[in-house]
């Protein structure tokens, strides 16, 4: 327990140049790249997730629970329109893989814009990371590995 938020503390802190910067503006790096189906647009899709405040040094302000990944259909908007990007791709962003773990910095404009919400004031930038632990098969994907 202890090992994994020390590794997700240091991750958050390393802002390095190494991210890729799509046309959209969000920020996107692949801590590891997933074996499984790729997202797509209508899957159902489960991630754990820890979103953190860009300016507040690592300050969570939401996470899934441990083992109780949060669901939702890929790329219909039931999330911020900078998730359901960063997940299924756009713009130069690859789709995840099931069993994929990512890093997105998502633009105010692709997050909660200038309202906010909750905790997350209007205009902020949020960093999360990402793992796809589960990701419904497409069956033109099958058709095509086949």
């Amino acid at each position: 327990h202890l090992h994994l938020s020390y590794r997700v503390s240091i991750v958050f802190n390393d802002m390095s140049d190494d991210y890729c910067t799509a046309p959209c503006g969000i920020k996107y790096k692949d801590l590891e790249v997933g074996d499984g189906p790729k997202a797509w647009k209508g899957a159902m899709v489960q991630c754990q997730y820890d979103g953190r405040f860009d300016n507040e040094k690592g300050k969570s302000f939401d996470k899934s629970k441990p083992n109780r990944p949060f669901g939702f259909t890929a790329g219909m908007g039931e999330v911020i329109p900078g998730w359901d990007m960063g997940i299924v791709g756009t713009q130069g962003i690859p789709p995840m893989r099931e069993g994929g773990v990512r890093l997105l910095i998502i633009p105010p404009e692709l997050g909660y814009g200038k309202a906010g919400s909750g905790p997350i004031r209007g205009n902020q930038t949020l960093f999360f990371r990402v793992e796809l632990v589960d990701c419904e098969r497409n069956s033109e994907d099958e058709e095509e590995e086949e």
